[in-house]
């Protein structure tokens, strides 16, 4: 038998394969990389996995970490156990509570429902809880802006003792809370000064209720959750409501580190945990504390309030207006050299820190902190830069402060303690 031989290729489709046997690596390496809107480099993206696994290798963080640019998800990430016990993973839609980053919700609210015509940030408690004026302090005559931008004096309830062993154990009506809990004498005088206070938005939640005559959770998921589609976000219904203190689906359990050994910057190194205090938050926080959710849905809160979704501009803007900027957080957010001081709006702390290299403004930072038993978790926008990181921890820790400043300078492009810690 013969063997027949191919005929030679004509010239042109011999060069036609040449040329694609030569682009294909670079074709697969374009196929590989799939850059999205707004995508940082890989190197940058490595680097940030570091900075994470440094704190996960010593002890003080397991969570989820989400990051935005030009409002596009580009890094989402889970780390270590959701439960200790069982060795079930954190995984991306593992949902945590954020504990005080709750009233950005609450205060939105509020913002909400002045667009809506229906309250007036100057106007008296009073007129929206006339029980208000049964209390033996000036509680009715606080107006709703001192509440929402933490001038109007009262006490933050968990700050007082006999509050986790006493006061967190019992049920109460929000009316029954707030004269029992948010009546103490006031002082300084009401828009005197800043004073962070957890019963401010625990009052603004009740306010709510009461001008949308629905359940707060109700009013959350229609104005807020709906809209942005944040499917995996909920609020923890207090023990008096039906079906309320029931468990949620993929809320991962929260952890205290036992240890003795600290870093240089404070943080636990530890590799013991005992569980969080079981607390039911919505029955001593509600709405100023009570809200679960994972990073991806964060981002898109963060993105709607970017894009104006839930209310025009000039409403978002009273909620990152500066109301005060005097002995603001000092202890998790100093004023650094050259830069004015920490500011707060309306459940927004306004962070300056030195100007980027080649800038001569200092960068502002819009964010705040969560802690709960067994919870820790940061938001951040950088303003002009598009920027949001969230961190959301089940070990309760301030490293996700320290983390989140670490995040963003290699973000800019500078190294991660740049101007300094947190």
């Amino acid at each position: 038998m013969k063997i027949k031989l191919n005929k030679p290729l004509p010239l042109r489709r011999l060069l036609l394969a040449l040329m694609c046997i030569m682009l294909m690596p670079v074709f697969l390496q374009a196929q590989a990389r799939k850059p999205k809107k707004g995508d940082t480099s890989q190197t940058t993206y490595a680097k940030i996995d570091a900075i994470i696994k440094h704190y996960v290798d010593q002890g003080c963080f397991t969570g989820i970490v989400s990051i935005s640019e030009k409002n596009v998800l580009t890094y989402n990430k889970a780390y270590g156990m959701a439960n200790k016990e069982l060795g079930v993973k954190n995984e991306t839609y593992t949902k945590f509570e954020i504990g005080s980053i709750s009233k950005q919700f609450c205060a939105a609210l509020i913002l909400i429902a002045e667009s809506e015509g229906k309250i007036v940030l100057d106007s008296t408690l009073k007129y929206y809880l006339p029980y208000t004026t049964k209390a033996v302090s000036t509680l009715g005559s606080v107006t709703i802006h001192q509440l929402l931008a933490m001038r109007s004096g009262i006490p933050s309830y968990d700050n007082f003792p006999n509050f986790i062993t006493g006061v967190a154990r019992k049920i109460y009506t929000h009316e029954e809370f707030i004269l029992d809990q948010c009546a103490y004498p006031i002082a300084p005088a009401p828009g005197t000064q800043f004073d962070y206070s957890d019963g401010n938005y625990y009052i603004l939640g009740a306010v709510v209720e009461k001008i949308y005559g629905k359940p707060y959770d109700q009013v959350l998921h229609e104005k807020i959750f709906a809209p942005l589609k944040m499917y995996d976000s909920g609020f923890l219904l207090a023990s008096a409501y039906p079906n309320g203190g029931d468990t949620v689906k993929n809320l991962g359990d929260g952890y205290q580190p036992i240890t003795t050994k600290f870093d240089s910057l404070g943080l636990p190194i530890a590799s013991k945990y005992q569980r969080g205090a079981w607390i039911n938050m919505s029955d001593i926080a509600f709405s100023s504390g009570a809200i679960y959710m994972t990073g991806a849905d964060f981002i898109k809160w963060t993105t709607g309030l970017n894009n104006n979704t839930l209310m025009p501009e000039k409403y978002k803007k009273q909620m990152f207006t500066e109301y005060s900027d005097k002995n603001v957080l000092t202890n998790y957010y100093p004023t650094k050299p050259g830069c004015p001081p920490t500011g707060y709006g309306y459940a927004m702390v306004v962070v300056h820190r030195p100007p980027l290299p080649g800038d001569t403004k200092p960068l502002k930072i819009y964010t705040h902190g969560g802690l709960t038993p067994g919870y820790a978790s940061v938001g951040a926008m950088v303003d002009g830069h598009e920027i949001t990181v969230f961190i959301n921890a089940n070990i309760n820790s301030d490293a996700p402060l320290i983390m989140c400043t670490e995040i963003i300078n290699t973000l800019l492009g500078v190294p991660p303690n740049y101007g300094g810690l947190p």
